[in-house]
């Protein structure tokens, strides 16, 4: 990559930063970037480059690979969809959206037309792009020499947003890629031939104000903080704090010419570097890395060492560097991650030294991995916590947090300079001449639960959620075709995870169901129709039981399209209640009447029938089938429908007036132990049992409800 120095007024010149790609996390608010697996290069606006998806299986086996016909050093980044969207060089640049699912064929490819001839080929896609809240894919491309830059808004169909390209200064290589901030603006940084600017674009493709100038390139891609603090590099050897609101400069932190004892004989050009995107720490720490190159009087190079900074934002200083005392023989090219635990991982190259280093949050050493060339590439981390990062000696390595190496992929194309990304499903996807997929074994076993299993709703629909266990690593994703059913949140994930989904207004004449599918789990929703005049207002407050047991076909109501949800239970209602929520409608029973009030003639006969067999009623003789249900009565009806007369129960009373020598003491305590009532003090045993109120015992004691 093509440096721009500047001369700075004592004679010594200074050299900038060129930082890498990075944006989305989910420490910082996402604002408008879109809420997908990866959805900007480094992952998140604070560049942590730490995925929330857990990755721990993946062996370095390539699940499948895409070949789009030309080398890139951009990264990939995900949709929302899962769909991974790659910029290529060449002499016309491309822009693949590719579908992992059929990654034979591109869902589509947008043309950005011809690229940049330098350093010996065509160059096109460099940044990495970046995706907004409603889907929009910005890209920065490469234009032919003299011509400007290009800025690109692409809707999620391949279509342009924007009539035309936003164009940027850049007449060589550009690294800058774009970052949304919360409020939607896109920023991205330029590299012309003696100075550098960072430009603040509004999604109409208008400026939100002028750009910020500097002395020289700006390859870094902006981090953003938490306060919308914008950081960038600059080939002019400083980091900047912009403001995102005027643009205006907050203050900056310029990268020191080291000590005498560094720089060699014959040295007559000493310029500083930052090739690497600032990243910002969970206590607002700056960490970015440096590169100082030296020369003689025509221009030969003598010596280029390097540096990692912790800067602190508030007193604008430096709070340590790595190595101490000592720098790096490399630059600091690679842009910094940073681990859950705090510790800062990058890479170095462009000297003698190409390694992986891991430095604790105080800046001590907590590990290097030696590779056989330099690391451009920038790393990144699964929330398992392993390291993936590709080197110019063709490898691209796992690395486990001891520092260990867990696996290699060597590509027999080139070098790795690209940042790989993280999907849903924890597979990781790096770019060069192809774009591999490294995915979980498929001989590896996911088993998967759900729970609840299965739902009712009233007409009225409304919003539930559902728990998905299964093996840390293991990818599951819904699958649903219902009309009335939307997935609202958690349509994939990786190990355990939670699906949130709404039912709509059912205003047909009919109840319906249907099942979703989670992992190889089948999830099943009911909803009734609008049956009962009498409870049409989802506020009150047994509205989900009472339709709960129409749709389990429990009860068809009172009659005249009402539930009479405020009339009292007679025992022959309590009769069929209970009978149909444990045996439905079919089920044989005794057909010789066993009470003299209860012929077989009448209404609830088989009920009551079933309920003597069952040995759920104890009376003989007359049953009372007009008498209405009392509160210790229905006690002991549930609690034999569901337990028999033996079954453990607390012996403390819960309720001052069921004492233990109550005749329905046993009956109400097992009621409570089973969460079936959800009173507390007094259980008001001789109080007569409305419907609404059977309606919520029989939800919980055969439904599952709460």
């Amino acid at each position: 990559m093509k440096r721009i120095y500047g001369l700075l007024s004592d004679g010594v010149i200074v050299m900038g930063i060129a930082i890498l790609l990075l944006l989305l996390n989910s420490e910082v608010t996402r604002g408008q970037l879109a809420d997908s697996p990866w959805p900007m290069f480094h992952y998140n606006l604070l560049h942590t480059a730490r995925s929330p998806y857990d990755t721990s299986r993946v062996d370095g086996e390539v699940k499948w690979s895409f070949e789009p016909g030309a080398w890139s050093e951009s990264s990939p980044v995900i949709g929302s969809d899962g769909t991974i969207y790659i910029g290529v060089h060449g002499e016309f640049g491309k822009l693949y959206a590719i579908d992992p699912a059929n990654p034979t064929m591109p869902k589509w490819i947008f043309d950005t037309g011809r690229g940049l001839f330098t350093w010996g080929m065509w160059k096109a896609i460099q940044a990495t792009p970046a995706i907004s809240a409603d889907g929009t894919i910005y890209v920065v491309a490469l234009a032919p020499e003299g011509d400007l830059g290009k800025l690109y808004a692409i809707n999620p169909d391949g279509s342009p947003k924007w009539p035309q390209p936003f164009l940027i200064d850049i007449n060589e290589d550009v690294w800058s890629s774009p970052a949304i901030g919360p409020d939607g603006t896109i920023y991205v940084g330029s590299h012309d031939a003696y100075r550098g600017k960072l430009y603040a674009i509004n999604p109409d493709r208008s400026l939100k104000w002028q750009p910020f100038e500097t002395q020289s390139d700006v390859s870094s891609s902006p981090a953003i903080a938490p306060d919308g603090t914008i950081y960038i590099g600059s080939g002019d050897g400083n980091l900047y704090a912009i403001d995102s609101t005027n643009g205006n400069e907050k203050w900056r932190f310029t990268i020191p010419i080291p000590p005498s004892q560094f720089i060699p004989p014959g040295t007559k050009k000493t310029y500083t570097m930052v090739e690497s995107s600032p990243a910002i720490g969970s206590d607002g720490t700056i960490y970015v890395g440096s590169a100082v190159k030296m020369f003689d009087q025509e221009d030969n190079p003598l010596s280029t060492i390097g540096k990692l900074y912790a800067i602190d934002p508030n007193t604008r200083t430096e709070i340590w560097s790595f190595p101490s005392d000592n720098y790096i023989d490399a630059e600091v090219w690679s842009s910094p991650a940073i681990a859950l635990d705090g510790t800062i991982y990058f890479g170095t190259g462009w000297g003698s030294d190409s390694n992986v280093y891991a430095i604790n949050p105080d800046g001590t050493q907590k590990w290097s991995l030696s590779t056989g060339g330099s690391v451009e590439s920038s790393p990144i981390i699964g929330s398992d916590g392993t390291i993936y990062v590709g080197s110019s000696d063709r490898n691209l390595y796992a690395i486990n947090p001891n520092g260990t190496v867990k696996w290699t992929y060597n590509t027999p194309c080139c070098g790795w300079v690209a940042s790989p990304a993280i999907g849903a499903d924890g597979t990781i996807y790096a770019l060069n001449d192809k774009l591999y997929a490294f995915g979980v074994p498929p001989s590896d076993t996911c088993t998967y639960t759900v729970s609840p299993t299965n739902q009712s709703f009233s007409s009225n629909g409304g919003i539930d959620s559902i728990s998905v266990t299964t093996q840390s690593g293991c990818s599951w994703t819904v699958t649903e075709t219902l009309d009335w059913v939307s997935i609202l949140s958690g349509s994939s994930g990786t190990g355990n995870g939670t699906v949130t989904y709404s039912v709509s207004v059912n205003n047909t004449e009919q109840s319906r169901e249907g099942t979703i599918t989670i992992g190889n789990q089948t999830f099943t929703i009911r909803q009734a129709k609008s049956v009962f005049n009498d409870v049409t207002d989802a506020t009150h407050w047994a509205y989900r039981y009472i339709y709960a047991i129409y749709t389990e076909g429990i009860t068809v109501g009172c009659g005249n399209n009402n539930y009479c949800p405020n009339d009292q239970v007679t025992r022959g209602q309590m009769a069929a209640f209970i009978i149909r929520a444990k045996y439905g409608e079919d089920f044989s029973y005794t057909q010789t009447p066993y009470f003299s009030d209860v012929p077989a003639t009448h209404v609830f006969f088989k009920y009551v029938q079933k309920l003597k067999d069952e040995g759920i009623t104890a009376v003989s003789g007359v049953y009372g089938v007009d008498n209405e249900v009392t509160r210790a009565q229905m006690a002991a009806f549930i609690i034999r429908a569901k337990f028999g007369e033996t079954f453990n129960y607390t012996t403390t009373p819960y309720f001052s007036d069921v004492p233990s020598t109550h005749t329905f003491f046993k009956y109400v305590q097992k009621l409570k132990d089973g969460g079936i009532t959800a009173v507390t003090g007094t259980y008001g045993v001789d109080n007569i049992v409305t419907r609404a109120q059977m309606a919520a015992f029989l939800s919980r004691a055969f439904l599952g409800m709460e």
